[in-house]
This record gives structure tokens, sequence and C-alpha cells, in this order.
């Protein structure tokens, strides 16, 4: 069969169209015939590297819709099992009962939580295999890509606002990265579940996208301090309940934006794993911070019946075919900040230097806020996960770092006062805390 496979760590240029073996179904699983599968973010952290081994060489994907093709031992196609050419889509989450179920004790090793594309071999393949437990029919009518592309965003978000973060009808919630997959599914949710939606995003196209997806207050994080905005808009009161997939960049400003008694529910750490908290802020607001991955199936089955009644809609930004797989990690992975457009850039800047082009006076001062502006992309991106030689984005690092050198040449050379020139820079990206420089949370 073909398959998108890697066999090493790094970038999108890891990825390759093969060939390799299908897979047969196991005792208790099933062979499914793939027609859709849905990029998220675990398959970027996946290709990149995370910190436990996963099969290798790997093949992604954990959103996967298709055609039961074969049976495992166990199954057959009358009562407690399913009939070949079923039209299914599957719960990613493997042996979720691992949160609920009280451990039997140390010397018994029980079988833990896993993910399909993740602990196993995915979907970005003609085929894959799934437990039969997993599957979910897809009713005449309903797409295989729309069916793929709600599964893991938006049992994700489901249990995240309803399972951890006990939302209620007539509470306020806000919702973070808010053009994301799961967060998309979560507004539309926190919607139909009766609450006031609030999201924070970036760009007036996004914004107004958001919008369209039922949000009643939406801010643009590079326009506004959003924890700010918030308290105004909510009279001082806050809100009753967060849901973050950032991290350390919005993790102040939420804590913030809470209300007594509120409930921060993190799912999430695309914008750094790293945060800082004001405990005072916690114990003083009673504030509760709760974590969660995906959820337990009778939650997959809940949220995808609203799926398929079409009272939720996945967000899908592009259908491609299989041989685009490194396209579409490379479209993916620029939602958090496009490396190939900073390399670009980067490569201009260089050049211009080597060919002696010196910016005018009034130039400079632009140029060294791009300068600052890809740091903060390429820390937004890569965090200070160590990097092995050679890789893209820490030569990056060193590219922009010696650009940075030239850029204080030139603003040497030309007398401008370079403590006031960064001290502009950083106002736009920090404030002081002391004798340090902290993130700014817009």
């Amino acid at each position: 069969m073909r398959a998108a496979i890697f066999s090493e760590h790094g970038g999108p240029d890891v990825i390759r169209i093969g060939e390799t073996e299908a897979p047969e179904p196991g005792p208790g699983e099933v062979r499914i015939a793939v027609r859709a599968a849905a990029l998220n973010h675990l398959d970027l952290w996946a290709r990149r590297g995370l910190p436990f081994e996963i099969p290798m060489p790997h093949i992604g994907g954990s959103d996967v819709a298709g055609v039961v093709d074969a049976l495992g031992a166990g199954i057959d196609e009358g009562s407690g099992g399913v009939a070949l050419g079923t039209r299914v889509v599957v719960d990613p989450a493997l042996n979720y009962e691992w949160y609920r179920r009280p451990r039997s004790g140390p010397s018994i090793k029980e079988a833990p939580f896993r993910v399909l594309g993740e602990h196993t071999q995915g979907g970005l393949a003609e085929y894959c295999v799934a437990p039969v437990g997993n599957l979910m029919e897809i009713p005449e009518g309903v797409s295989f890509e729309s069916a793929a592309a709600a599964a893991l965003t938006f049992i994700t978000a489901w249990h995240a606002l309803l399972g951890r973060g006990g939302l209620s009808p007539g509470e306020t919630v806000l919702v973070t990265g808010a053009s994301g997959g799961v967060s998309t599914a979560a507004v539309q949710i926190a919607k139909l579940s009766g609450a006031r939606v609030y999201a924070v995003t970036s760009g007036p196209a996004n914004v107004e996208k958001v919008k369209a997806l039922g949000a009643d207050v939406v801010y643009d994080r590079l326009e506004v301090d959003f924890s700010r905005e918030l308290w105004r808009d909510t009279e001082k009161q806050g809100v009753d309940l967060i849901v973050d997939s950032v991290g350390e960049p919005m993790w102040e400003g939420c804590l913030r934006a809470l209300g007594v008694g509120g409930r921060l529910v993190s799912y999430g750490g695309t914008g750094g794993p790293a945060v800082t908290s004001d405990v005072r802020a916690i114990f003083w607001k009673h504030l509760s911070i709760l974590g969660t991955t995906m959820g337990p199936p009778e939650d997959f089955r809940r949220v995808m019946k609203l799926v398929f009644e079409g009272r939720l809609t996945p967000v899908i930004h592009e259908v491609m075919p299989l041989e685009e797989t490194r396209r579409a990690h490379e479209l993916l992975e620029a939602g958090a900040g496009s490396v190939k457009e900073a390399q670009r850039t980067v490569d201009e800047w260089i050049s211009q230097f080597e060919e002696g082009y010196w910016p005018p006076l009034a130039n400079l001062a632009r140029l060294m806020e791009e300068v600052g502006e890809l740091a903060r992309l390429i820390n937004h991106r890569f965090g200070t996960k160590p990097k092995k030689p050679g890789e893209r984005d820490q030569d990056l690092a060193e590219e922009l770092a010696d650009v940075l050198f030239v850029v204080l040449c030139m603003a040497n050379e030309q007398g401008i006062d370079l403590d006031e020139a960064f001290d502009g820079i950083m106002e736009k990206y920090r404030h002081r805390d002391g004798d340090r420089w902290v993130r700014r949370v817009d």
C-alpha cells in the first residue's frame, strides 16, 4: 500500500510517499480502507520528536474515516461485529479507560492510554487497523472528510468544556487560539451548550471567521491585551471557564481573565510548555487548573452524533491527495508562524548586506522590529527544545543572529542609541519586571 512515511524526526522534508505492507488486523481489530484522514498538531509533534518512542518508520494520522475492509480474529459480521463495507470513523483514543480505572497494583502491568497514529501506525495511508470498539458508523449523506476532520478535535473540545470544565448553560467561556481545529470546535460546542463565548485569535480575517462560528466577542491578540479587554467587557467579573491550547504566551493573561471560582482547562501547549503562575491569583480567586487529553468513548459518540446531525460543523482548510502530505504539514505548521517565510526574509537581508546595501535611517527601526518578530516566531515554534546539529530551525536561528549582528553594526555606524532602539523592540514584545524581561501576554 502507499503511505506517508517518515523514518527520522525533523521538518516536513522527512516525509516521503512510499510503498509498505498493508497491515493485518489482530484479534478484536478491523482493517479500514482509508478514504480521508485529517491532520492536527499531534502529527507535527510526532514528526518533530516526542519524549517517548514511536514506531519507526512511522505513519501518522490520528483522524481516520473509511470503509471496513477486513476483520480480525474474534470478529464477524453478525451480532457484536461489523459488516464489511461499513462506512466508519475511528475514535483515536485507545484504552481511554486507563484514565478512569483504579490501579491494580505496582506488580500488575496495565495497558496504558495510547493514541492512534502516535503510539501506533496511523491513517495517512491506504489502509490502517483499529479496534472494533473504536468505530462509529458514518450515516449516508455525511462525507468521509467531515467525519475525519471532526474525530480528534471535537472529542477533545467536548471533554474539555463539558467533562473536565463542567460547563453549564448561561456561563461565560473564553477559547484561546480560536482559529485552531479544537478551538473552532470548542466555540461551536460552547455556544450550542448555552454559554456566552469569548475568543482570542490573530488577524482580522481570523476574527471574522471565529465570529461566524458563533463567538459573541473575539479579540485580536495582535491589536489588544485580551485579558484587559475581557475584564472590561465583563464588567470586572471575568469568565467562568477558559479552554486553552497555547500555554506559555497566554497563561498569565488567562489567569487574570478568570472570575472568582473560575476553571482553566489546558489541552495543549503549542506556544510553549513552561508556564509561570501567580499563586496569589489562584488561591485568592479560588481558581481551578485542570488538564485534559481527548475524551472517553461515550463523549466521542455524543459529539459525533451532533456532527452527523449537522448541529456542529468541522472547519476544513483544504482537501488534498495523500501525495501532498508534506505540503499539508507545511500548511498546518504555518499556523504557528511560517518559518519558510522567515527564511526567505533572512536570506534576502543577508544578500542585501553582502552587496553593501545600507537601509535609510528611517527604515532601520522597522528592520530591527522585524528581527525581533522573527526571533519571537522561532521561540514560539520551537521553544527551548535542544536541536540536533544541522536542523533547519537551528540554522535559521544562527542566521538570524548573524543578521542581528549586522543590524547592530549598522545602528552603531549611524549613531543610533542602541539601548533606546532595543527598548522600543522590547516594549512591543515584552515588559520589564525589575531587572528581567518577561513575555507580554499580547
